[in-house]
């Protein structure tokens, strides 16, 4: 028989990892704008560095430059932070997870009642537990990207302007890595929204466990009960 506690607390470490999921989706979605922003940044420099060398408003376009360098300063630093929350997020997720697979460990998968459910809500818990052993290796990989913008961009300055050469290669450099942690975040992305699916479904299978649990339970208690008030056989025979 399924216990409904159990199930209830399985319930509520689901929805933990559930929670922690569309932080971490909404966190992707946050990344992937920040990364798009820092491209158009990059290439407003690179596009106000060759005017300036090749105008007679050298000032005016290295300064407009400079000014795009120190966005995209402001813009690496948000993304080093939305990178370590996506980590935090999907730490919380598979924790909690790693909890609820523990507790839906001791559900019996042959209850004669529940057994379909069970054996759904489980199939749905091993593909969010999937899901997230693919999004962290992705995310690490995304966060290296990250750090490498971040180098990069501290390479491109006011001053570096006026050196053409290392000046193109360090943008260069900056734009790859933006593209590259784009095309991960793209991966991520996919893999979120897989995972806020199964994590949604399970919780609401294990609360329906635990509902029919419950309903179950409580059906055989009556039972107990009604065979109890009607008192044991009578073996003496009619009295006479």
């Amino acid at each position: 028989m399924t216990d409904p506690v159990l199930a209830l607390e399985a319930a509520g470490r689901l929805t933990a990892a559930e929670a922690a999921v569309e932080l971490a989706r909404q966190t992707v979605e946050d990344l992937h704008g920040a990364i798009r922003a820092g491209i158009r940044i990059l290439d407003d420099a690179e596009f106000d560095s060759a005017k300036a060398a090749l105008t007679d408003r050298t000032d005016f376009y290295l300064e407009s430059a400079g000014e795009h360098l120190n966005r995209l300063h402001t813009r690496c630093d948000a993304l080093s932070e939305l990178s370590e929350d996506l980590t935090t997020c999907l730490d919380r997720a598979q924790h909690a997870l790693g909890e609820a697979s523990g507790l839906l460990s001791g559900i019996p998968g042959a209850d004669p009642d529940l057994g379909a459910v069970v054996t759904e809500m489980r199939v749905r818990v091993a593909g969010l537990s999937e899901a997230l052993e693919l999004a962290r290796p992705t995310a690490d990989l995304v966060d290296g990207h990250v750090r490498a913008v971040h180098r990069a961009s501290a390479e491109l300055s006011a001053e570096a302007l006026l050196r053409p050469q290392p000046l193109r290669a360090s943008i260069r450099s900056a734009g790859q890595e933006l593209g590259r942690a784009d095309e991960g975040v793209r991966i991520l992305d996919n893999v979120m929204h897989r995972a806020a699916e199964h994590a949604h479904a399970s919780v609401d299978l294990a609360h329906h466990v635990a509902s029919d649990a419950e309903r179950l339970q409580s059906s055989q208690r009556r039972e107990r009960a009604g065979a109890g008030a009607a008192g044991p056989p009578n073996l003496s025979g009619p009295a006479r």
